[in-house]
């Protein structure tokens, strides 16, 4: 260090140089001190921007004499020497950041787990690597504040993305995976999403009435059982109105960052009528401001249950596609129909309507053996008849 423009301080080892910072003139404050023998002179921190007094210079030597605290070379060669073996490591940060560059491009739902990762998973296990988690983190996890406030719908989407990112660590060999037995909470599929016959009836009514663009697609929904995303991202170009056919793209079920299958449906006349009073503002059929995709839903979702009387805990999406597949069990479609229909690509996704399926076939034999049982009585009156 040079000698030159050393001011000293009433602090023994303690001297400032001047120096430019963002306030302008300011001083730079060091210290000198000898360690093991060996004279040592380092910065200890500026005057504004690090807010150094020659009393914290003179605290900070005094840390270093008595060894309770290393030198800034040591710190820098300690701190280069973490950086380098933390570089090495695929913590579940790193695994995240990862995920998201490769996989990133068309995985519905990105942002809802970018939400998922900083607000619950971040903080506690950010840092660690999958095969160093044990369960007394995963404890820790269920009984932190955001986790206890969050429905068991939401904790269970929170261990499947921790699930998923150690499982996209193994799958691309770049870690071990989790060594810990994760138990998601049960979540029961059965919410009050089935209305009846007068409530799909005034859902109709509400919706024909009610002007924004958003009535139309929750329209749509309920005609095909199409989904939330399926619908605001349905394009002109996917609508076939010589052969009445659409093509539903951007469908979940992707694997490996993909979407799923399309899926080619028929379009009925009341989904023609539909699509003919929409006015074409942009590429997309339900589009949004500057023919951009709509974002914002919940306005008219909202009112549609208020003014239509459904319950607080209806899902307006997910329920009218519900309500889509219900009517068509209850007609007596297969099992296997309702599955083309709604493009799952999972036939156990479909299975929660098998219980539909038997009341409409216990209805049917109902029916069967009442004909029956009809047909038997009249053939027995008949026999009775006297003879002529």
């Amino acid at each position: 260090m040079p000698r030159v423009n050393r001011i000293k301080t009433d602090y023994p080892g303690v001297y400032y140089i001047m120096g430019e910072g963002a306030r302008g003139p300011e001083r730079i404050y060091y210290i000198m001190y000898r360690r093991d023998g060996k004279l040592i002179e380092e910065k200890a921190g500026r005057q504004f921007q690090d807010d150094m007094t020659p009393a914290k210079a003179s605290g900070l030597r005094a840390q270093r004499i008595d060894k309770k605290d290393i030198p800034n070379k040591e710190k820098r060669a300690q701190e280069k020497k973490e950086k380098e073996a933390q570089a090495g490591k695929w913590t579940f940060d790193k695994l995240w950041g990862h995920y998201q560059e490769n996989r990133g491009d068309g995985v519905k739902g990105l942002q809802t787990d970018i939400y998922r990762y900083d607000k619950f998973l971040k903080t506690l296990l950010g840092s660690k690597e999958p095969k160093n988690v044990i369960d007394l983190d995963i404890k820790r996890l269920k009984h932190s504040a955001s986790m206890k406030k969050s429905s068991p719908q939401t904790q269970k989407h929170v261990y499947s993305l921790l699930i998923r990112i150690s499982n996209y660590g193994m799958k691309e060999s770049l870690c071990p995976g989790l060594s810990v037995k994760i138990e998601k909470p049960e979540v029961s599929n059965e919410r009050a999403e089935s209305l009846t016959a007068e409530q799909i009836k005034q859902v109709v009514e509400v919706l024909n009435a009610d002007t924004n663009p958003i009535a139309k697609a929750l329209l749509f929904a309920l005609y095909t059982g199409c989904r939330k995303s399926e619908v605001l991202r349905l394009p002109w170009s996917n609508i076939d109105f010589d052969n009445n056919r659409i093509l539903i793209t951007h469908r979940k079920g992707r694997k490996g960052g993909k979407y799923g299958k399309d899926l080619n449906i028929h379009m009925a006349p009341a989904v023609r009528d539909l699509l003919f009073s929409i006015p074409r503002t942009g590429d997309l059929v339900f589009a949004g401001e500057k023919g951009r995709e709509r974002s914002q839903t919940r306005h008219v979702t909202k009112r549609m249950k208020k003014a239509a009387s459904l319950p607080d805990e209806f899902r307006p999406w997910h329920g009218l596609r519900h309500n889509f597949a219900s009517m068509l069990v209850s007609q007596g479609e297969s099992l296997y129909m309702v599955q083309s229909l709604l493009g799952h690509s999972n036939p156990s996704t479909t299975k929660r309507y098998s219980h539909m399926t038997e009341k409409a076939l216990n209805q049917a034999s109902e029916k069967a053996a009442s004909l029956i049982d009809e047909a038997s009585k009249a053939k027995q009156q008949e026999s009775k008849k006297p003879e002529q």
